[in-house]
């Protein structure tokens, strides 16, 4: 199989996808003021072995180009570097993350590691979802807000860093990326995300469950979900509310990540 550019790509996202949520039980609870601030709690319990056996998959299907000799004072390609943080969700990492845009702060941090699982809380405040999604702080996270003639917002995100259902939007190479997925199976169907978004007024639309007082929506989304098993719901795994209020002044935006540089983050190649 010939490995081009945007199969490479694809195959990336959604590994990187599954490096969050496969390998991990996922629970995000957001909040959005009406000037588009807030804060977003995080959760997250990671598997260390299989996060481990997930990397080593993907390179046994795309192994690293070799790296030209390391220079005498720098370790070679693969080797951490001496003041590497124990894990990418480390306080520092994050906080660093988090300045790359104005208006994010670290609000609360703490991992532990017991039983080879890695758990992890975080409370991030900030002055703008957009700039807080530009960080890359939530990872594979695609997300668009649209205002609407009426004045209603819908708001769309996406796990699958923008890819949505797993045969969309690269003809054959995304077919043969969907025949790729079963084999990760084993390691990520064990798979559970949970999020949940309380938005600044009325909730019009949601594919996810409404709360009495139509200000929160919560979705749960497994395996079957992230991998496209479903051809019928080939957007299962994103995320959709439509929302209205007065006085609601939010910016509308459009964010995807780079998922080249997710795929660097943690490890799986993604940098070249």
């Amino acid at each position: 199989m010939r490995w081009t550019r945007s199969l490479r790509v694809g195959f990336l996202a959604f590994v990187a996808a599954l490096t969050t949520t496969g390998c991990v039980k996922f629970d995000e609870k957001a909040t959005i003021a009406k000037d588009g601030s807030g804060s977003i709690t995080l959760n997250f319990v990671v598997d260390v072995a299989k996060l481990k056996e997930l990397k080593d998959t993907f390179a046994a299907f795309m192994p690293a180009p070799q790296a030209p000799p390391a220079m005498e004072d720098e370790p070679a390609m693969g080797e951490p570097k001496k003041d590497a943080p124990p894990s990418p969700y480390g306080k520092e990492a994050m906080e660093k993350l988090l300045k790359q845009t104005e208006g994010n702060e670290l609000k609360e941090h703490s991992i532990a590691l017991a039983d080879g699982k890695e758990t992890v809380h975080m409370l991030i405040a900030f002055k703008s979802f957009e700039n807080l999604c530009k960080t890359g702080a939530l990872i594979s996270l695609a997300v668009t807000l649209v205002k609407n003639e009426d004045g209603s917002y819908a708001m769309t995100l996406d796990p699958k860093a923008g890819y949505g259902g797993a045969s969309g939007g690269g003809g054959g190479e995304m077919e043969m990326l969907a025949g790729m997925l079963p084999m990760l199976e084993p390691i990520v169907g064990g798979l559970e995300f949970k999020a949940e978004l309380a938005v600044p007024g009325t909730i019009v639309e949601t594919n996810g469950t409404k709360s009495e007082d139509a200000t929160k929506a919560t979705w749960t989304i497994d395996w079957k979900a992230i991998s496209g098993a479903d051809k019928t719901k080939p957007d299962a795994a994103t995320m959709k509310v439509s929302f209205k209020g007065e006085g609601i002044d939010i910016k509308p935006f459009s964010y995807k990540p780079d998922v080249m540089a997710m795929g660097a983050k943690f490890g799986l190649g993604g940098s070249r």
